[in-house]
């Protein structure tokens, strides 16, 4: 099953709304981690809806914090994965998929530009 919530329209982020945008989809990344190996991939990535980032970037005051957050839920993804049990690692079609969509560098490089076109904007 696939689900993706976009909010259509939506404005540009901040950089703060960008980094918090990226948490989200750390967290849906647990999600689909989860899902996978429990046999039932389910990929639900809802970290484009702004009522989501808003939210996020408000909780966490400061960019640091986000920051932390963001370290602190990578973290858990590596854990996650290095926890992976052995049955699901045999099963190569999903572990290699896991992989693969694990590895994808772009999202992040394309957010990191993102965010520092921000930075230069609010600077003037």
């Amino acid at each position: 099953r696939y689900v993706a919530a976009v909010q259509r329209g939506r404005k540009e982020w901040s950089a703060k709304e960008v980094v918090a945008h990226l948490i989200g989809g750390e967290r849906d990344t647990h999600n689909w981690i989860a899902s996978l190996v429990g046999g039932d991939e389910m990929i639900v990535f809802a970290n484009n809806v702004d009522i989501r980032v808003k939210a996020t970037a408000a909780v966490f005051k400061s960019v640091p914090a986000l920051v932390d957050e963001l370290k602190r839920v990578q973290a858990e993804t590596v854990t996650m994965v290095a926890a992976l049990p052995l049955e699901f690692v045999a099963h190569k079609g999903s572990y290699v998929r896991m992989g693969r969509g694990l590895l994808e560098t772009f999202h992040l490089r394309n957010h990191i530009a993102q965010i520092r076109a921000a930075v230069q904007l609010a600077e003037g």
